[in-house]
Parts: structure tokens; sequence; C-alpha cells
């Protein structure tokens, strides 16, 4: 009896003193508290059964995982679930992916819409156009179209000219 008036008593301090909300534990770590709670079990006891289960862990990374600190892998969260006898909430909802796809649909867009300007600006015409003018402003004769023959090029190009 003296222990459960002094976890009782624990309990009541830790509740005075802080304990993280659901929200501060995250949605994975306030269900593994709560079903704990539930269960009636402590972490060392939890960490007995999955032990039988075969999975190693100490009372130590229980409470790190019910305090939001410590992420569980797949197999743990489901040994933890068979322990418990729920199921873990899901890693995100529907909607929190739905706006995820979103997110990730308009930055392709722009990453389209970016790479069609850059090839407006490195297209052929573009690029010749710039030519010509580079041409022109050295001074180089050019063609009726306004860009250089390749005859142009070769003679005012070649050395000792």
């Amino acid at each position: 009896m003296r222990t459960e008036r002094k976890c009782v008593r624990r309990a009541e301090r830790c509740q005075s003193s802080g304990v993280k909300t659901p929200e501060q534990r995250g949605p994975i770590g306030a269900w593994a508290y709560e079903a704990r709670i539930a269960t009636g079990l402590s972490p060392e006891q939890v960490a007995e059964r999955l032990a039988i289960a075969g999975i190693e862990v100490r009372p130590s990374t229980i409470r790190g995982i019910e305090a939001g600190s410590k992420n569980p892998g797949r197999a743990l969260l489901k040994a933890l679930a068979g322990v418990y006898g729920s199921r873990p909430p899901a890693p995100q909802s529907e909607a929190e992916e739905g706006d995820l796809a979103a997110a990730i649909r308009d930055q392709a867009e722009a990453i389209g819409r970016l790479a069609d300007r850059l090839d407006a600006f490195l297209s052929p015409e573009w690029l010749a156009a710039r030519v010509a003018e580079a041409l022109r402003v050295a001074g180089v004769a050019t063609g009726p179209a306004g860009s250089a023959s390749p005859s142009d090029v070769r003679q005012t190009s070649s050395p000792g000219q």
C-alpha cells in the first residue's frame, strides 16, 4: 500500500509540476501514454511483456516514446499495440497527406513554369539573336537576315588578319 501511495503522490506532484500535454507528446506519445495507463501497466511491465514477444527495450525507451522524445519503429509500434490492445494513431491524417500532395503539385508546376521560361531564353532563335548582336557590336559584317554568315565569322576570327 505504501508503494501505491507513493505512486499517487508522485503522479500528483508530476501533474502540478508540468507533465506534458497530449499535444506536447505528439499523437504516438499521447496514445502510448494513455494506452499504458488504461492497461494499468508500468513502463517496466511493458518492457517485460515486449521482451516476452522478442523485443528488448528499456523502460526508459517506453517513457521516451510516451514523452514524444523517441520515435518507435514499426515493429516496436506494432508490438506496443499488441501489449496495449489498441491501435496507434495513423502517422498522418488524410487531410495532411492531401495538403502535402497539393504543396508538392504546386511546387512541380512552379518548376515547370521556370523551365519553360529558361527554354525560351535558351532557344536557338534567342541564341542566334544574341550572337548576331555580339557580332554586330564587334563590327563583323552580317547577312541580310541580320545574322553573320559562317564565312564572315571565319574571316574575322582568322589569326593574323
